[in-house]
């Protein structure tokens, strides 16, 4: 049986590079408290780039250019996302 840390790293790991993730995108895995210590640890690692409280990224790697973290166009339309909300027109 995998532990809520080898279910997180093993999503994590498969998904592409430059994803978003939130914490909530992991709560069949187990208590917010052991989420929050298994992405705190993938941080450590550097697997993971904390973006904001329970907002994380894979980010993609440039040869050149390093680490290269999502805009906060794209960040907020994963919110969005996320949270069903639609633009309202005024």
């Amino acid at each position: 049986m995998q532990t809520a840390k080898n279910k997180i790293e093993n999503k994590i790991l498969k998904s592409p590079r430059g994803i978003l993730f939130f914490a909530e995108d992991f709560t069949n895995y187990g208590t917010p408290e052991n989420i929050r210590q298994v992405l705190s640890r993938l941080e450590k690692e550097r697997v993971l780039v904390r973006l904001a409280h329970g907002i994380y990224a894979k980010p993609k790697i440039d040869p050149l250019l390093g680490t290269i973290l999502p805009t906060a166009e794209h960040v907020a339309v994963e919110i969005s996302k996320r949270d069903k909300s639609r633009r309202s027109s005024c």
